[in-house]
């Protein structure tokens, strides 16, 4: 929960900041490819720091014999010693494809969503505001087009990196 609670914090915190940064202008100025870019880019923080709490939650996974009791200290601990300080970035490539293309794809079509589901609406029940439903629906669509290009990244990608 901590994992995913910061990674969540990080990539919504780290995102309008990089496309400012980028390219000098607010989020909602920008289009599909510059935000997709700076939300590829802002995962970076976001994936060097979740690489621990992300090798142990695996670890953890993996864990039929319940070597490590459930504890993720443990998991800690093993990789630390067995391998040193680099063991607890094994597998990044594959998690940095998980996040940035997620993220990229994401905040290229929420808007896109937005403006279809808002449309679609409107046609349905003219003068009703159904904004909520509306950025309900939008971020669903959104988050499911970033899984679509994340899932061969998830799966895939770690082998080549190490992790498996």
């Amino acid at each position: 929960m901590a994992r995913a609670s910061w990674m969540r914090l990080l990539k919504f915190f780290c995102f309008p900041v990089v496309h400012d940064i980028l390219w000098d202008k607010p989020v909602s100025l920008g289009n599909p490819a510059q935000k997709a870019i700076a939300g590829a880019l802002c995962t970076l923080p976001e994936t060097l720091t979740i690489m621990p709490l992300e090798l142990v939650k695996v670890g953890l996974q993996l864990d039929t014999s319940n070597r490590y009791g459930g504890s993720s200290r443990a998991v800690m601990q093993e990789l630390l010693q067995r391998y040193g300080w680099r063991s607890l970035w094994v597998g990044w490539v594959g998690v940095q494809w998980r996040q940035s293309s997620w993220t990229a794809v994401y905040f290229a079509t929420l808007k896109s969503f937005q403006d279809l589901t808002d449309t679609a609406f409107n046609a349905v029940a003219p003068g009703i505001p159904l904004t909520k439903v509306s950025q309900l629906v939008s971020g669903f669509a959104a988050g499911f087009s970033g899984a679509l290009l994340q899932v061969p990244g998830d799966l895939i990608a770690p082998e080549f990196s190490g992790m498996c």
